[in-house]
Formats: structure tokens, C-alpha cells, sequence
């Protein structure tokens, strides 16, 4: 798809949550989302603002998504925790400890045979010499279990700390990031034992262009790659997140966004963003648009024109960006192709009782086009 108009953006509601949301779904009718933040996870009528917390964990929660055809949520928390909710009891009907540490990020994928499958991705960085590289994983800190049962079905380990992952959208490929510029893609039609961690990667790339350090080393964790996705027909993965930078403590790496093809006709090749179209800060956010033709990076900003940037997949081409004033943590676009969820936080202020959550809702469109029906 060729973008020769000028695009727009226009903030059409921002509904406050009490704490910092880092898991975001939505409702199949697409008028409720269920947030994963500090305080636990929660519905949030997008079309009112209404919030109703349903349950906690015993730490932040990092990941939440609705199984398709099922009243289940799960989520997944920094106390290394999944839990099932059942929407329709409210109540939780299962806790199932998967990770000895923070689980940073959680998956869907619906494959066609109508199983659901949830995947996690944990891993603790501990410093392993003097260069502070991380020491590998002692356990299995890329996961993929039943949605429904919680059965465990593939169990990878690569090194951490792996903070992204997800699906492809036919189910059957999960790809997974670390801060240390590592993709690893599997294959999940391939005949494995479950209980095995040492299978390699179908596919695998490590990029010096994202990294958790500056020049001047420390424990300080800000960069490296932060979002995973994939484009639609499942034959690349793009991942977002910071480049390189001098001090970590600064946090003024490059936005940046790359690309990486699986496909035999253009195995090995990448595109990225252009770095002088870009600002400063980490991107923690992608989005896929199908009806589009684009993809959405967003996260906070350090400097620079925007903090949520709209590429096109076909050309890597900058199409449009925004700043939301706030650290976006996870984006969704609507099945409208034009409305955009944005998720995330505010600045806390001094004062406990004020609400620092935050989801946004964009309408992002050419200019003088007709706004989606209904």
C-alpha cells in the first residue's frame, strides 16, 4: 500500500485507572478493555470510563488476555504467577506458578484447530563478568501452555531477560526477545517433547542496533528490545524498543523498530526505522493494523517529534506520529482499522489517592477521510 496523503491523529477519550497498566485486551465486542496494572487486573468501559477491579496478584500485573469462546482471563504477574479468572463467577478458579521471577510479558495465539494458547516470557538478569553480561537462564523462560487447562506444552530457554514475545496470528509460531538484541522464533507444528529446553530456535538474529547498555556499563536495565510482532502472513517478525546509548542512566537511545524476514526468498534480510525521522526514548508498544496496511511503535519520549509513530509495512516509511503526553506500555487497533488503544501511565503525583493510569483512545486516519461507520 503507497501512502501519498497526510495523516492525522485526534485523541477522541482518555479514561483514568488508579495504577500504571502494563497488560491491555479487549472484549470481543470491542466496548470493554481488561487492563493488567500495579493494583491487579480490572474492566474498563471504553465508551463510559467505569472501572471495576476484579482481582490481584501478589504483584504487579504484567500481562492479561480473554480466551476466545471462553469466560476465562488470564493474566500473568511480576510474582511469576498465572492466574485464571472466570468472568461470569468472578472469581479466580486457578494459580499456577511458572517462573521463579517476574513474568515481563504474556501472548495469545488461536490456532486454527480452536485450542487457545497463552505464552510467557520471565528470565532475571544476574550480572556474569565484569562486562555485566547477563548469566544464562537455569530454567525454561520461554513458555506456551493451554489456555484453558494450563497443561504446559513447549518450554524454551534463551537469554535473559526476555521481555517480549508473541504469536503469529495463525497460532502456530511464537517469537520471543531479550534485552540483549536476541530474536528467537519457533515452531510449534514441529513434533517436540514438552518437558524438553533445549530445542534451538526455527529461526534466530541477534542485533547490535538494541541493547540494555550504554558505552558506560552498569546494572541500569533501559534499552534493548521491549515488543515483539509479527507482520500478518506470519513470514516476519519486527521488534521494537531503544537503540545504543553512552550513559543507560540517561535513557536517550535511538526509537527504533526493526525487521527480520523468515521467508526462504529473503531469509537474512532486515529494514529498520530511520534514525533522523525518529526522536529519543524506549519503545515499548507495537500494534499490527490489517485494515491498514501499518504498524504502530509507541513508548515514552526523552526527545524528539513523537513517542507513538505510524510506519507502513510495506516501506518502513514514516506515515504519521503524535506524542500522548504519558509512557505508553501496550497499543491495539480496533477492528475499524482507524481507532487506536493506547495504554500506559502519567507522571505519579506526590499526592497517593491520585490516579496514574492511563488508556487513551485514537483515531488516526488520513486526512479528509470518512470516519469508520458505526
Amino acid at each position: 500500500m503507497k501512502f501519498s496523503q497526510e495523516w492525522q491523529s485526534e485523541r477522541i477519550q482518555r479514561w483514568h485507572v488508579p495504577t500504571a497498566v502494563l497488560g491491555l485486551d479487549l472484549a470481543p465486542d470491542e466496548t470493554l478493555a481488561y487492563v493488567g496494572c500495579f493494583a491487579g487486573v480490572g474492566t474498563l468501559n471504553l465508551e463510559n470510563g467505569a472501572f471495576d477491579l476484579l482481582y490481584s496478584h501478589d504483584s504487579y500485573v504484567s500481562g492479561v488476555v480473554r480466551i476466545p469462546e471462553t469466560n476465562l482471563l488470564v493474566s500473568a504477574g511480576y510474582d511469576g504467577l498465572l492466574r485464571w479468572f472466570d468472568i461470569e463467577k468472578r472469581e479466580v478458579i486457578r494459580s499456577q506458578q511458572v517462573a521463579e521471577s517476574w513474568i515481563w510479558d504474556l501472548a495469545l495465539g488461536n490456532p486454527a484447530n480452536g485450542k487457545p494458547r497463552i505464552a510467557t516470557a520471565c528470565g532475571q538478569y544476574l550480572a556474569g563478568d565484569y562486562e555485566y553480561r547477563p548469566l544464562p537462564s537455569p530454567h525454561p523462560n520461554v513458555q506456551v501452555w493451554d489456555g484453558v487447562t494450563g497443561q504446559p506444552l513447549h518450554q524454551f530457554t534463551m537469554l535473559p531477560p526476555v521481555q517480549a514475545i508473541a504469536f503469529s496470528r495463525c497460532g502456530t509460531r511464537v517469537a520471543a526477545a531479550n534485552l540483549m538484541g536476541d530474536i528467537h522464533v519457533w515452531d510449534l507444528n514441529k513434533e517436540s517433547d514438552p518437558l524438553a529446553t533445549n530445542r534451538p530456535p526455527d529461526w534466530s538474529w541477534h542485533t547490535p542496533d538494541f541493547t540494555a547498555f550504554g558505552v558506560i556499563k552498569s546494572h541500569c536495565q533501559v534499552g534493548g528490545i521491549h515488543a515483539v510482532a509479527f507482520a500478518p502472513d506470519g513470514l516476519s517478525v519486527i521488534v521494537a524498543g531503544m537503540g545504543p546509548m553512552v550513559d543507560p542512566m540517561a535513557g536517550n537511545g535511538r526509537q527504533r523498530w526493526q525487521r527480520f524476514w523468515l521467508s526462504e526468498d529473503k531469509a537474512g534480510t532486515k529494514s529498520q526505522s530511520q534514525d533522523e525521522r525518529v526522536g529519543e526514548g524506549l519503545m515499548e508498544a507495537l500494534a499490527v493494523n490489517l485494515e491498514e496496511g501499518t504498524f504502530a511503535m509507541s513508548g515514552r519520549l526523552r526527545g524528539g517529534a513523537f513517542n507513538t509513530g505510524l510506519f507502513s509495512l510495506e516501506t518502513g516509511e514514516l506515515v504519521h506520529g503524535f506524542k500522548t503526553d504519558s509512557r505508553v506500555t501496550k497499543a491495539r487497533f480496533l477492528r475499524d482499522g482507524r481507532t487506536l488503544i493506547l495504554s500506559g501511565a502519567l507522571s505519579q503525583s506526590a499526592d497517593a489517592e491520585q490516579p496514574f493510569g492511563v488508556v487513551d483512545v485514537f483515531r488516526v486516519q488520513p486526512v479528509d477521510s470518512q470516519p469508520p461507520v458505526g
